[in-house]
């Protein structure tokens, strides 16, 4: 569309204005730069392992023969303080778990220590699959040789071809079939033409043959009630023997006299008869003996579980009644304090009950009133010696002693191995919450899991928290 002339002058008058906007000049300002947008340097990037650093793993690795500890933890975390790379203890872990060692044919290292690494942990090896193919030389792509339609009525074609040869097929089977009925019917005739004939002998023979069979059954009757008459009486002369001797050794020698009379399948009872008086069944006992300890243990367990609900439900009714009653926080403080100070009481008590079992303490045991202080100093002493050792916090150590019921041996080895080379399974917090709930199924799981004695220790050592 044209312009008309309101506009046009708009636009001229416009353009003027802007021209003279930009002749303008300002002195005391400066000219100003073009900024440039950068990154925070505070942020950590996230950086790629080089080819060096794992080399410089596994060099560390092999000549300080710390290879059985891969799956822990503490030799990360000394990996990490010597700076040995730039990155964490948990990102070094995964990737040498993950990428190393399934490629460890393209490090230039000692095919020795290919091979510790190899029979050490043979799960870790990745299965070889095929190469994919990257570049677009190397892929071979096939045009299509027809359209879909001609595909289709190809495919019509055949699955016509293949129902033709179907029905000549089944034709041809009746045929035979018929043809094979035909020459059976003329072949019956033909038979029962003769068969008429014949009757007359064929009746004669088998009336011989039925009076024989009747004779035979005649003596087998005979023959049984004559065996059982013998066993009656062999029967009433164990009975007396009994009764004159009154021991065990009588009745066995009465099994072994066997009757003269007897048939094959009598002295099979008997021979059986034998051995079940015979054999004694060791395996009984055993049987007997593995049930009694798992109900002990399922007892322990019931009323360990029982004395934890009571034990949690008399701290919720006092919780309730504490901030009912209380106006000011200085008496729960308190409480809350008191209640730290036992957990980390008794916490020491089992270190010191399980280092006392494994040659660590060789003083005189604690008694029952309490904690004493030399004690005290001796299981934080322990704790102490487990972090300088593997160079942990007190949390992290604490916690492995939590979860291993305060047993020490279970908790370095489960620092130092990892759960697969040690056998330990330690427990969780989910599992604990489980173990005093009211929950049959997941308690049941648990069970499968860490057994009714594990359990027992468990509740036990919940218990004395």
């Amino acid at each position: 569309m044209q312009r008309t002339k309101r506009t046009s002058r708009f636009f001229n008058q416009r353009e003027e204005e802007l021209s003279d906007v930009s002749d303008i000049s300002c002195p005391d300002m400066d000219i100003c730069k073009s900024t440039v947008k950068k990154s925070d340097q505070k942020r950590k990037k996230r950086h790629k392992f080089s080819y060096v650093e794992d080399v410089k793993m596994l060099k560390y690795i092999m000549t300080e023969n710390r290879y059985d500890e891969i799956k822990g933890i503490a030799l990360w975390k000394t990996m990490e303080i010597l700076e040995i790379t730039s990155h964490t203890s948990q990102s070094m872990k995964y990737h040498f778990l993950n990428t190393v060692i399934p490629n460890l044919q393209k490090y230039n290292i000692n095919k020795s220590w290919v091979n510790i690494l190899f029979e050490t942990y043979p799960e870790l090896i990745q299965v070889t699959h095929q190469k994919s193919l990257d570049t677009l030389q190397q892929k071979n792509y096939v045009l299509r040789s027809s359209t879909p339609t001609k595909a289709a009525n190809k495919a019509l074609s055949e699955w016509k071809d293949l129902q033709s040869t179907k029905n000549s097929l089944q034709q041809e089977q009746k045929e035979k079939e018929e043809e094979e009925i035909s020459e059976g019917s003329k072949t019956e005739a033909a038979v029962s033409e003769d068969e008429l004939n014949d009757d007359e002998e064929l009746s004669s023979k088998r009336k011989q043959l039925l009076e024989k069979l009747k004779h035979l059954r005649n003596v087998k009757a005979q023959r049984k009630l004559s065996t059982s008459e013998s066993e009656i009486e062999d029967a009433s002369i164990a009975t007396s023997t009994k009764e004159t001797d009154h021991c065990v050794p009588n009745h066995q020698d009465s099994l072994t006299e066997e009757p003269s009379d007897t048939s094959d399948y009598d002295r099979n009872l008997i021979d059986m008869a034998k051995k079940t008086v015979s054999n004694s069944n060791p395996s009984q006992e055993r049987l007997s003996e593995s049930s009694s300890s798992s109900e002990e243990a399922e007892r322990v367990q019931r009323d360990r579980r029982s004395r934890l609900l009571r034990k949690r439900k008399l701290q919720k009714l006092a919780r309730q009644s504490n901030v009912s009653a209380s106006t000011s926080g200085g008496e729960s403080l308190a409480n809350t304090s008191a209640s730290e100070h036992r957990k980390r009481a008794s916490l020491t008590n089992f270190v010191l009950n399980e280092e006392t079992d494994n040659s660590y303490h060789q003083g005189k045991k604690s008694n029952n009133r309490g904690v004493k202080t030399n004690e005290m100093d001796f299981a934080i002493k322990i704790i102490n010696d487990i972090c300088c050792n593997f160079q942990l916090d007190v949390k992290d150590v604490l916690a492995t002693l939590g979860s291993t019921n305060g047993n020490v041996n279970q908790a370095i080895s489960y620092i130092k191995f990892g759960p697969k080379l040690s056998g330990v399974i330690p427990w969780t917090q989910e599992e604990d919450a489980i173990i005093s709930s009211t929950d049959e199924h997941q308690f049941k799981d648990i069970l499968q899991k860490h057994g009714h004695v594990a359990v027992a220790q468990r509740l036990q050592f919940l218990d004395n928290l």
